[in-house]
C-alpha cells in the first residue's frame, strides 16, 4: 500500500515536471526543454530509489524500518549530488535556471501529494 502511494508521487513528479519542460519549451527552446528534462529525471531518479529502498519489506520491526528509510535518503541524497555534479560538470550549455525549475517543481510533489492524494 504505502508503495502504491510512492508510486503516485513519482508519477505526480513526473507530471509537475513535464509542465516545466513544456512552458520551457515554448519560453525558450530545446536547450531549455532539455534542461527542464534533465531537472526532472534528477528528482524522480532520487524518488524512486527511496522507494525502492524504503519500502523494500513492508512488514518488520520500527527499527529496521527506519534504518530502511535513513538508507533510502542517504542514497537519494547520494544520488542526487552526483547526478548534478555529473550535470553540471559534463554538460556544457545546460540551462541551470530551467534545470533547478523542473528539479523544484518535481520536488514540490511532495506537497502537492499532501494535498491531492487521499489513499
Amino acid at each position: 500500500m504505502l508503495a502504491a502511494r510512492a508510486g503516485k508521487v513519482i508519477l505526480l513528479q513526473l507530471g509537475l515536471g513535464m509542465l516545466v519542460c513544456v512552458i520551457a519549451a515554448i519560453a525558450g527552446g530545446l536547450v531549455q526543454a532539455v534542461s527542464a528534462l534533465i531537472g526532472t529525471g534528477i528528482a524522480v531518479t532520487g524518488s524512486v530509489l527511496y522507494a525502492r529502498i524504503a519500502y523494500a519489506v513492508e512488514f518488520a520491526a520500527p527499527p529496521v524500518l527506519m534504518r530502511a528509510h535513513f538508507r533510502a535518503q542517504a542514497v537519494k541524497f547520494l544520488t542526487t549530488v552526483v547526478l548534478f555534479a555529473g550535470v553540471f560538470m559534463g554538460l556544457k550549455g545546460i540551462n541551470a535556471v530551467w534545470l533547478l525549475a523542473a528539479f523544484v517543481a518535481a520536488s514540490a510533489a511532495y506537497w502537492v501529494a499532501l494535498v491531492l492524494i487521499k489513499k
